[in-house]
This record gives C-alpha cells, structure tokens and sequence, in this order.
C-alpha cells in the first residue's frame, strides 16, 4: 500500500509541477523529474501515466548519458476534422547538439473520440548498453475495457549521433506532459 501510494504521490507531484530540477553530467537541466536509478521504479512510473483527452507525452532521460526518448500519444484527426482514433511516435533527442529522429509508432483507428481511449505502457526496456530504447504499449476503450491491440516502438541513441541513454545503474529522470 505504502509503495503504490509514494509512487502515484510522486506523479501527481510531477504533473502539478513540484519537483525540484535535477543537471545531467552534460550540464543540461531537466525541470519538473522523477528520478531514479531502479529500473523497477521506472517501469512503475511509466505505467502509471495517464494521458488525457488531448494526449500527451513520457520522456526517460539517463543523466549520464547523452539522448532522450519521448513517447508522444496523440489523437488522429480525420480529413473531415472527426477524432477517430489514437497514435504514438518516439523522438529521440540527442542531448548535446538538439538532433532529433522520429519514428512512427502505430495508431488504433476506431469511430470513436479519443476521449474513449487508454493507452497503456506496459513497459520502457534499456538494450545494448543502454544504447537501445524501446517502449511496448496497449490500447483500450476506457469506457467499455475493450482492448484494441498492442504494439512496440524503439530506437538506437546513435541515429542522432549520440552514444546512449544513460549508463546502467546510474539515475534516469522521467518527466510527462498532457495535452
């Protein structure tokens, strides 16, 4: 009880902008982080991320190394401007130089508004020395709980140049947007 109530009090301190800043050993500053250097603890957080009805975002940032991984989560207009569904896309971001890459995730394309739709991380795994990222997420209705699919998305640091997302064992920080 104590475990899940600590972990969902560190969300809601994130998402209400609490959290004190924290500085990658690259000098950059990273506002508003959960940080941690249990894998564990990270997956906790991540899968406890809520997205609203206008989507949102998680960004997992090693402080030492040197790229990010956004997972972004964002409604799909139609051509008639009819919400009709979900999608996610990963940016990786090279920390030093500002290179970005993004790789187009998958999207559920349902006759519904997005408002009726969960999507759930299921999990963010670290491969390669730190040097691979990959997120593996879930789509539900959240009114009825019928589950749409599944699907995964990753990416080398290196596609932006940079060496990896951190060092393993050392401290990752995680931030969220919504919207």
């Amino acid at each position: 009880y104590n475990d899940a109530k600590n972990l969902n009090q560190k969300i809601i301190e994130q998402l209400n902008g609490d959290l004190p800043s924290v500085t990658d050993e690259n000098g950059n500053t990273i506002e508003n982080a959960i940080v941690s250097n249990d894998p564990d603890y990270i997956n906790d957080i991540v899968k406890n991320t809520v997205f609203s009805n206008g989507g949102g975002s998680v960004t997992v940032q090693g402080l030492s190394g040197d790229a990010k991984a956004t997972l972004k989560v964002f409604r799909i207009i139609n051509e008639s401007g009819v919400n009709c569904g979900v999608g996610y896309d990963l940016i990786i971001t090279n920390t030093l130089t500002g290179k970005t890459f993004r790789q187009n995730g998958e999207t559920s394309i349902k006759s519904i508004d997005f408002s009726e739709a969960t999507v759930v991380i299921d999990k963010i795994t670290f491969a390669d020395k730190m040097r691979d990222v990959s997120f593996n997420v879930r789509f539900y209705n959240r009114i009825t709980g019928e589950y749409w699919g599944k699907g995964s998305i990753g990416a080398y640091a290196n596609i932006v140049g940079a060496k990896k997302f951190g060092t393993p064992g050392d401290q990752t920080a995680i931030t969220q947007t919504q919207g």
